[in-house]
């Protein structure tokens, strides 16, 4: 949103409405406000918030709140009345606003490092020294005030009045963004090729200015002019009502102006027309930094704009925008929309009807697209030289991310947990839209803060989760094993159990007492318990068989008994070792509540035992001798028992895996002829499973 003011300073402005207009850049094409700007005269400022809506404006000698409103101490920011005191007759204090006249009277920058505060730059007019309407005061001084919008219920107020810089200045006075979240704030002094930057960071506004001898041409008293920088902060342009155009290289890191080269218009195409430089008031630049656009005239009432092209070295003028002269003593200035606006004049009646526009402005002429009457302004307007003085935000400064760890609202007896903002910073939004700077979490989830000075800019990230961990070892208790385990049925946790072991489970071998705490993201339980270990499990064995070989066997059996326990074999002995032979036994011990018992077998064989198959047998139907069947000893085991027969041509007549199976001379179900066979036996005697035997020989199948 821009302002600018009225034709007529000695026409007393009525400050609750605002005697000049506005343009609305929320609109396309942008539209004009009527009864918007504060005050008269050329000095106007304004500023918005990110949505566009407007916050203030002013003149530089007052302020005026987003409804046309003097805000409660909106009054006399340049300095106290005092300064200003009339020295000759007719003094009339309604008519002293020192600010308007001044080409670029007033600026405002934000208080970096807050959200709702800003500053307001007040320049007086050199007017104040040579009218003795008003007096013989001080020109050019410059001062600042301090604007909170929090105040008055939103609508604002002014906190501190008129701070005292400077004097002795020409009428410019710009903004131009640090390379770090800063703002220099430039003016010029009126009667020496001088630049001065005072510096504003958050530690407030520097009154020590860093000084740049910068130009080749004296500003004389009283001559109006402006400054201008380009979108890329690196060139500033100076205009002087009466001294021409120098174009500067700024440093926006230190805050220095240098190299000044003067702008000469002898290439200008004007149509047989004279043109000078010599009523050089207003210039700006292009959004592409390429271009410079210059307002001069050959006499105070008939005037170009000049488009200069700044990849000439030579600083030559190209060309002339607007060939019907018809601006005067017009700003022209490089709005939101990337379009140059400035003032249409009307000589006949020597009034500012329209606002003209450039739409294309980094294109060379006729190609940037010189566009009268863009704008048309309300009927009887009277408008005349100033537009708004542009607003500048200090860059953005650094972006940090911090991700916090897992945080825990322990329950039971806790209901919510406090997430704090970090210090430092103005303004906070939570991702559940709070703009506290303490956030009361209650179940979990995932928060993440925005933090914000209007500089730097935080990001935070809370995790939070409700933490239940509260457990139990169980009771006290005795276990009749050798050991029990213990174990904590919380996971994902952190553990220390008594003797620092960090395990989630912990095996105990001994009675005593065992201890364990807990932790999880701040939550804290522990628990204790007493265990009393009495060992009567019995492990006499798994039952055996053993070779006997006609020799007595003897096998020792230990029972565990704990000390102090009791021990009872079914032998009636009540000693923890025994000898026993071939049997059974069982053994019962007893520790108090505990009792324990184990049964063991013990069985003996002829592991060595001897193995036969007959010469021949007679398979005759006598009932002797009829089937061929293996011998062995009596009570000797066999396992694993194969016998093959076969023929004299090697055929397989009989095959058994039955050790009671028998050959019974038939073959197919035929009695087979008599003769001489072989046999094959494959068979494991005894308990000596790993031995396998073979055994092979002939056998006579008589008839």
């Amino acid at each position: 949103m821009w302002t600018f003011g009225r034709t007529y300073y000695n026409i007393s402005p009525n400050y609750l409405v605002g005697g000049g207009m506005g343009l609305n850049f929320n609109t396309t094409p942008p539209t004009v406000i009527p009864s918007f700007a504060a005050g008269y005269g050329v000095a106007q400022a304004s500023v918005c918030d990110t949505n566009g809506n407007l916050l203030f404006y002013t003149e530089g000698t007052h302020v005026f709140n987003a409804q046309g409103k003097l805000m409660p101490h909106g009054d006399s920011l340049v300095a106290d009345t005092a300064l200003y005191k009339y020295e000759g007759p007719n003094f009339d204090s309604t008519n002293i606003d020192p600010t308007s006249g001044c080409s670029q009277g007033a600026l405002i920058i934000p208080v970096v490092g807050e959200v709702n505060k800003y500053y307001v730059f007040s320049h007086s007019s050199y007017e104040y020294y040579s009218n003795p309407t008003y007096g013989k005061v001080h020109y050019g001084e410059l001062f600042y005030s301090i604007i909170d919008m929090s105040l008055n219920n939103g609508a604002g107020d002014v906190t501190t009045r008129g701070v005292f810089l400077d004097s002795s200045l020409d009428e410019s006075m710009i903004a131009v963004a640090g390379t770090h979240c800063d703002v220099w704030v430039l003016v010029h002094l009126s009667n020496v090729p001088v630049i001065k930057a005072f510096h504003v960071t958050a530690s407030g506004v520097d009154a020590v200015p860093v000084i740049s001898n910068c130009g080749n041409f004296q500003y004389s008293y009283g001559s109006p002019g402006s400054m201008k920088v380009s979108p890329d902060r690196k060139r500033l342009v100076v205009c002087s009502f009466m001294g021409g155009v120098e174009l500067c290289n700024f440093d926006p890191a230190t805050g220095v102006a240098s190299n000044a080269r003067g702008l000469s218009n002898n290439d200008a195409d004007t149509t047989n027309k004279p043109v000078t430089t010599y009523f050089s008031y207003q210039a700006c630049f292009s959004p592409d930094n390429t271009k410079l656009y210059v307002n001069t005239s050959n006499t105070v009432y008939y005037g170009y704009i000049l488009q200069f092209d700044l990849n000439d070295t030579t600083l030559q003028t190209t060309s002339i925008v607007n060939m019907d002269a018809s601006v005067s003593q017009t700003d022209v200035q490089l709005a939101p929309d990337g379009k140059i606006y400035f003032f249409h004049h009307d000589f006949s009646t020597d009034a500012d009807v329209a606002i003209d526009c450039i739409e294309n402005p980094n294109l060379p002429t006729p190609a940037c697209n010189y566009k009268p009457y863009a704008i048309g302004l309300y009927p009887g307007s009277v408008v005349y030289m100033g537009l708004h003085n542009m607003y500048v935000k200090p860059l953005r400064g650094t972006v940090t991310y911090v991700g916090h760890p897992d945080t825990g609202i322990c329950a039971p007896g806790m209901d919510s947990i406090a997430l704090y903002a970090p210090a430092g910073y103005n303004h906070y939004i939570w991702s559940t839209g709070s703009t506290a700077p303490v956030l009361y979490a209650s179940n979990t989830a995932t928060f993440i803060l925005r933090s914000d000075n209007s500089c730097d800019v935080r990001y935070d990230t809370f995790s939070v989760k409700k933490v239940n961990d509260v457990f139990s070892l169980g009771p006290d208790s005795v276990y009749c094993t050798q050991s029990v385990v213990l174990s904590v049925p919380v996971q994902n946790a952190q553990y220390l159990w008594q003797d620092g072991s960090t395990a989630s489970s912990y095996k105990v071998y001994t009675s005593g007492t065992y201890s364990v705490v807990v932790s999880e993201l701040g939550c804290v339980h522990a628990d204790t318990v007493q265990i009393g270990i009495n060992d009567v499990q019995q492990a006499l064995g798994d039952d055996t068989t053993l070779c006997s070989n006609d020799r007595a066997i003897q096998l020792t059996l230990n029972a565990n008994v704990p000390a102090g326990g009791q021990v009872m074999w079914n032998t009636g002995s009540v000693i923890p070792t025994i000898t026993a032979g071939a049997g059974t036994y069982w053994v019962t011990v007893t520790d108090g509540a505990c009792v324990g018992t184990d049964t063991i077998s013990i069985y003996a064989q002829n592991c060595n035992c001897k193995a036969t198959v007959p010469d021949a047998f007679t398979p005759n139907g006598d009932g002797k001798n009829d089937v061929l069947h293996t011998l062995f000893e009596n009570g000797c085991p066999v396992s694993e028992y194969v016998m093959r027969i076969y023929n004299r041509w090697g055929n397989m007549v009989f095959y058994s895996n039955d050790l009671n199976n028998g050959w019974d001379g038939t073959y197919h179900g035929v009695p087979a002829d008599a003769g001489t066979y072989m046999y094959e036996l494959q068979f494991i005697l005894g308990t000596n499973k790993g031995n396998t035997l073979h055994k092979k020989g002939d056998v006579v199948l008589v008839r």
